[in-house]
This record gives structure tokens, sequence and C-alpha cells, in this order.
């Protein structure tokens, strides 16, 4: 695949992206990531050409084209190319849609059949404040745009900390995001919280899918989005990082404090074996968002 350099995404940072999973040979959890990469589309200004059954129906072709069965879809919508290096994206010949689909790294390539385990990877991690690296604009934060750099920042100055991925917390300390992934906690009393979609964060996906397998417990485990101060990590009983459906990370130590018994716990370990079930099988989700691949057999 090929991209032009005039196009808006690459020399005026005009694009949005948006990722997806292919399990077991179906389209998991879709609807979700199709609204929110429209809608960041739409924040940014991208006039888009294709509503939402488009967006799956040519998913559904792409990946059928690959014939993989685990997998990951990236998609991306730029304002297009526009035949120079201007600032008006009013002269883009029309807006593009560009989508790459590669095999799922949670999967044993060993076995014919191997199905995608999420996995929890173990990290201790550091927070980062945004008078170090500061945070984007609500606009940008609360938009999937194609512009991470200060993400990549963000990930950079956790690693020269020894730590990891890192998590943004402002001047007062209070819990913003990691790099690629939602900030979401245990609390010593059972309740899990993670920070409010106040316009300062990304609409997590796989944040809101784990509020969801929480609610389906039996007992339901409480659920909580509100501010929260680094502290209260500090003192958590697990802090969880999520994010891209299948990236489950649990920071068992922040800023030099022991979470929790400082081990991988019960909560970060239900939400792996929740994800890996439904998808194997499809189950507690809608039929939009378990949708077989019309394969080309």
């Amino acid at each position: 695949m090929s991209l032009p350099l005039d196009d808006f995404m690459v020399h005026r940072g005009m694009g949005v992206y948006d990722t997806a999973t292919v399990t077991n040979g179906h389209l998991w959890n879709f609807s979700i990531h199709c609204d929110r990469f429209l809608e960041s589309a739409r924040k940014a200004g991208i006039k888009s050409k294709w509503n939402r059954d488009d967006i799956y129906r040519i998913v559904d072709q792409v990946v059928a084209a690959t014939a993989l069965k685990e997998a990951t879809v990236r998609l991306w919508m730029t304002a297009g190319p526009s035949g120079a290096f201007g600032i008006n994206p009013e002269k883009c010949v029309e807006p593009c849609l560009y989508i790459v689909v590669f095999p799922s790294a949670y999967v044993d390539t060993t076995k014919p059949d191997a199905k995608i385990q999420v996995p929890a990877e173990v990290v201790d991690e550091v927070t980062v404040s945004s008078d170090v690296v500061p945070f984007k604009p609500p606009m940008l934060a609360s938009c999937k745009s194609n512009n991470y750099l200060l993400n990549a920042h963000l990930f950079m100055e956790a690693q020269k900390e020894g730590g990891h991925f890192g998590i943004w917390v402002d001047e007062k300390g209070t819990v913003k995001e990691s790099c690629t992934m939602s900030v979401v906690m245990m609390t010593k009393k059972g309740e899990v919280v993670g920070p409010a979609f106040d316009g300062g964060i990304l609409k997590g996906t796989t944040m809101r899918r784990i509020f969801e397998i929480c609610a389906a417990q039996n007992p339901p485990i409480p659920v909580v989005q509100r501010e929260i101060n680094k502290e209260e990590l500090y003192d958590a009983k697990e802090v969880v990082m999520c994010g891209g459906d299948t990236h489950i990370v649990a920071a068992v130590k922040l800023d030099g404090h022991q979470i929790g018994d400082g081990k991988k716990g019960s909560f970060c370990q239900m939400i792996c074996d929740g994800l890996s079930e439904e998808m194997a099988t499809g189950k507690g989700r809608k039929s939009e968002d378990y949708v077989p691949i019309k394969y080309n057999h």
C-alpha cells in the first residue's frame, strides 16, 4: 500500500484512525470502534463518504481477502490528497479510507486452529506530569486522530524514568490515561474506577467493554467513573491499563509504590478470561459485534 505525500494526513495531520479485532473468523465488538471512527472523522472535519454499513462491508471484504481468522484491523480516514501542500482541506480531491489487516500478536502460530488468548503484561510503571509532557487539548484528546506525537513523548519519558508506557497526570496528580491505553483501578473496597469521559481523554473502547464485563458478574462488580488522584492508584488493590481490545497490562508498581500484593491480581485475570472467552465464542455479544466474515472459500 502506498500513501500520497500530498494526503492531508501526511502533511497536515488531518486523519483519524481506529482498530478492530477479528477472532474465530468473526469481526468482534466492532460497533463501538466503527461509531468512534466516524465520530472522530466528524470532529476532525473530514467529510466521510462512508456510513456505518459501508465500513462494515469494506472491512469484511478486506479481511476475507487475507483469509486470516485471528487478526488485527487498522482503519484510517483522511481528508485526502490535494495535489499540492496547502492548508485548505477544501482543495482535497476526496476523502480516503485505508485499511490494513495483519495477524494477531496474541495467537500461538504453532497451533493451526489456535484462537486469540488475551494475556496480561506485568510492568513497573511511572506517572508523567503534564508539566513534563503536556496534555492534548480537548478537541484532540476526545478525537482519535492520527497525531500521537504527545503520546509518543509520554512513552519516551516513561521509559527514561524507569517505567513502561507511562500514566499521564496533571499538576494536581489527577489521572488521565496512558500513551495508548485507558487506566482503571480496583479499589480495596472492591469497586472498579476509571477516569470520567470529560473531554480530556479518549473514550476507550476496551475500558468500556471491561465495565460491561464487571456489570455482568454475579454479583455485579460496582463501576464508577470520576476524577482519580494518583495517590489513589498507589493505594489500589489493582491498577490495570487497557487498550486495543487485547492489550491488558497490570501495573504492579507505580512511582516506586507497590500496588496491592505486587502481582497480577484476580481482577486483571477476570478481564483476560472474560475477553478470551467471548472472542472465542461470541458469548454476551450482540449480532453486530460478532459478525462472521464472508470468506471466499
